[in-house]
């Protein structure tokens, strides 16, 4: 079936109009009209407008490389000079921004909702300016660090996905199962990074067994991630158990550490985040040590911070944990921060 509004050649028009132009320029409305219908031929429905997900804005691509759909951009001091009454009438209507790649999870930025070219040419027909979201809900391909993670900010230097955080611009919608890139829809809030005060616990479920004598070891589920860069207060709580049968060369000592991903200590110089949790000076008795560290922790981007325990060489132990334990009442390790 052949299109009605397909366009006219010339001599093939009503003698009322002036030119098959004319009749072209009416078609192009009613095309761009139809449009805006759902469905592709214009089926009946709401038009599009109203169910639009994402307010946008136009991006002029200053990465020096093609961008698809869906990357991340930083947006720029506006590309018209606001200053003149009738560009500032034109940018209210259609705002445009220029679009590069991201310096810090606290950028404002926007989701490419189609490519958008760096240069154009006959190999590359995608045009320099695309449009892009700022608020509301997009598809974007999402860095995903830990499956628990509920938001998402831009990461220095990556125009490819946004990273996920406990907090954040973005809120996770849906995602992907699993961690590494994944397919994700995000509600675009505009409401930055976390904020001063912004606050995150965990709580460890169950102790890890210490088995090797002056080497450090992650302690299971007692780990946090600081959702993007700024100065944090970390504080950590441990609860600990260890018995020996025979002490050689003075006490037994439960120790902990506390880390960055890469198992950097945090919080200063090297070693400043080494501590005592308690000496275990009484031979075939079980002993409950306990300890409280705090340091204060600047984050340059999202930052993963974890516990690890160590037991001393030298005594035969019969039990060191840390994390957790039962009697009268359960006591359980934890770690937090407050963001200053």
């Amino acid at each position: 079936m052949s299109d009605p509004l397909e366009s006219v050649g010339p001599g093939t028009v009503s003698p009322f109009l002036k030119s098959a132009g004319t009749v072209n320029a009416a078609l192009e409305v009613l095309r761009r009209a139809r449009g805006n219908l759902r469905g592709p031929t214009g089926a009946a429905g709401a038009p599009i407008d109203l169910l639009s997900p994402q307010t946008l804005v136009w991006v002029k691509n200053a990465t020096g490389a093609t961008l698809p759909a869906r990357s991340v951009v930083a947006l720029g001091e506006p590309v018209f000079d606001w200053t003149s009454d009738e560009i500032v009438h034109e940018a209210r209507r259609n705002p445009y921004f220029p679009g590069s790649a991201p310096t810090a999870s606290t950028d404002a930025f926007a989701v490419l909702v189609e490519p958008c070219g760096a240069t154009r040419s006959l190999h590359n027909p995608s045009p320099l300016m695309a449009r892009a979201a700022v608020l509301g809900v997009v598809p974007v391909d999402l860095n995903v660090t830990d499956s628990s993670h509920t938001h998402a900010a831009p990461a220095a230097g990556v125009t490819a996905t946004l990273a996920s955080a406990t907090s954040g611009p973005a809120k996770i919608i849906w995602k992907e199962s699993g961690t590494g890139t994944k397919r994700a829809a995000v509600l675009l809030t505009g409401q930055g990074a976390a904020a001063a005060g912004d606050a995150s616990t965990t709580i460890i479920a169950s102790a890890t067994t210490i088995t090797a004598d002056d080497t450090f070891t992650d302690i299971t589920g007692l780990t946090i991630t600081l959702p993007s860069a700024g100065t944090y207060h970390v504080w950590v709580n441990l609860v600990g158990a260890g018995s020996v049968s025979a002490v050689v060369g003075g006490v037994a000592n439960l120790m902990a550490t506390v880390t960055d991903s890469s198992n950097t200590d945090v919080g200063g110089s090297a070693g400043s985040a080494r501590f005592l949790l308690g000496m275990i000076p009484i031979t075939n008795t079980s002993i409950g040590v306990t300890a409280s560290w705090g340091r204060i922790v600047t984050a340059t981007g999202s930052m993963t911070v974890k516990v690890r325990g160590a037991r001393s060489a030298g005594p035969t132990w019969n039990q060191a944990t840390i994390g957790g334990f039962d009697g009268s009442r359960i006591m359980r390790s934890c770690i937090g921060y407050i963001r200053l």
